[in-house]
């Protein structure tokens, strides 16, 4: 009497094996790859940035927030401070 190992399965336990190894290199090389990525270096070099905009925005702010200045319209803009003085002093009216 022969014994069959098949049993009448679709997937013998050979292909089990050969899958669960395939899969294990799979996964071994994906993650050197992604440690590959992980460790490369930026191609680019770094530039000097032109902060001159920048710097100037930042002085017509603080000009703006020092003093009193005339805006556009013709009214004149004043610091908090100085305002929350000028009210203690004249009020709302």
């Amino acid at each position: 009497m022969a014994t069959d190992n098949n049993n009448g399965y679709l997937i013998s336990e050979a292909m089990i094996n050969r899958i669960f190894a395939g899969s294990a290199i799979l996964m071994v090389l994906a993650v050197a790859a992604l440690l590959l990525v992980a460790t490369a270096r930026p191609q680019g070099r770094l530039s000097n940035v032109d902060t001159s905009q920048a710097q100037a925005v930042r002085e017509s702010a603080r000009e703006r927030l020092s003093g009193a200045a005339p805006s556009v319209d013709g009214n004149e803009t004043l610091a908090i401070e100085q305002a929350m003085k000028l009210i203690v002093e004249r009020g709302l009216d």
